[in-house]
């Protein structure tokens, strides 16, 4: 998945996933879920959050990302918007649209 494609993710669930702002500049949504099945992407993490110094937007727990039936699993996904790049860790799985297990 491009990495611009999931900061577009990330950012929206952040948008969309009933954030909100804590004192330390830390966004954080529970539980979010973004996009519909028939959408281009679907977030599904029990927690998202952004923090707006360090520019990074990090879903934990159960992340699961799909972009148009190809879904990467994991623990964790970091995206560091200064670095350009985006970690995802613990347990990583990545299925083509057929089921196949990729990685």
């Amino acid at each position: 998945m491009p990495r611009r494609g999931l900061l577009g993710v990330l950012t929206a669930a952040l948008l969309l996933g009933g954030a909100t702002a804590h004192a330390a500049d830390i966004m954080s949504g529970k539980g979010s879920l973004l996009g519909s099945p028939g959408g281009d992407y679907l977030l599904k993490a029990d927690e998202v959050t952004y923090d707006v110094k360090a520019k990074v937007v990090t879903a934990s727990g159960h992340v699961e990302i799909d972009h148009n039936g190809r879904i990467v699993q994991a623990q964790n996904v970091t995206y560091d918007q200064n670095a350009d790049t985006v970690v995802a860790s613990g347990n990583v799985v990545m299925m083509a649209p057929d089921g196949a297990v990729i990685f």
